[in-house]
């Protein structure tokens, strides 16, 4: 469900300030902030921010979707099934 403000951060093509600003606020309004493609710079501004913010940084290093086989088996998606 959208709450008006995007769900994850894309780290890549921003600096790591940029990235920061936007995943505090993240954190602040609607209780965490995800950031995709972080550089090594990016994850030390994080954890400096998040300690002075007093926030949590959780490290997930594999990730997962999973989707109804239906939806996989679209005609818009052709070779995604298995």
């Amino acid at each position: 469900m959208r709450r008006g403000i995007p769900e994850v951060i894309l780290g890549a093509g921003k600096s790591p300030s940029e990235v920061v600003r936007l995943a505090v606020a993240m954190a602040s309004k609607q209780g965490q902030g995800l950031i995709s493609r972080m550089s090594e710079a990016h994850q030390a501004a994080v954890r400096d921010a998040a300690a002075k913010a007093g926030l949590e940084v959780v490290v997930i290093t594999r990730l997962r979707a999973l989707s109804a086989r239906d939806l996989l088996r679209s005609p818009s998606r052709p070779g995604w099934a298995s």
